[in-house]
């Protein structure tokens, strides 16, 4: 048992380690803009609004499962454990990393600010190519829309796989992240 959390503590700071590298580099290889794309969620496991979306979450990794494209779960805060974050995976069955940010230097590197908010890294480019809603299905905190009819990381995805330009960054909805 020991073993095993020392184990996955490591493992979450080399993950940790490998995302901020990666985040702060920058790659002259000419490849298909799928492959340098990063997508970062930052998430909270006491935010209702987090765990809401997570459905929306899953359909979009699941879309592009077959792609090149990675998807990082990001906990800013102390507060955030390894076990609550696998709870979290569990319950709601994420199938990508979901890793810690407790000095939050990820969220601070990426400039998040609220949690659920989703950042997409062009990693060869080294630029946010988007930034803000996973959906539109909270019009505000508290304020749940009957139908969500806006698919804002599906959308971006897409749009910038089919190579077109991103002209909107949409303003998240959710729990804000203290510093």
């Amino acid at each position: 048992m020991f073993f095993d959390v020392i184990t996955a503590v490591f493992r979450n700071l080399l993950n940790s380690l490998i995302i901020i590298i990666s985040i702060g580099l920058s790659s002259a290889s000419a490849q298909d803009k799928t492959d340098s794309l990063d997508v970062f969620i930052f998430l909270a496991e006491g935010c209702p609004v987090c765990q809401s979306v997570t459905v929306e979450i899953n359909r979009v990794q699941m879309e592009f499962q077959q792609s090149p494209i990675k998807f990082y779960g990001i906990f800013p805060g102390k507060l955030s454990s390894g076990e609550s974050r696998d709870a979290f995976k569990k319950k709601y069955k994420l199938k990508f990393d979901l890793l810690a940010d407790s000095n939050q230097s990820i969220s601070k590197k990426l400039n998040a600010s609220i949690t659920p908010e989703v950042v997409i890294v062009n990693k060869s480019k080294n630029e946010i190519i988007y930034r803000g809603l996973i959906d539109d299905s909270f019009a505000a905190v508290g304020k749940r829309r009957t139908v969500s009819k806006k698919t804002y990381l599906y959308d971006a995805i897409k749009t910038y796989n089919n190579q077109s330009i991103i002209s909107e960054f949409t303003n998240p909805v959710g729990c804000k992240i203290t510093w």
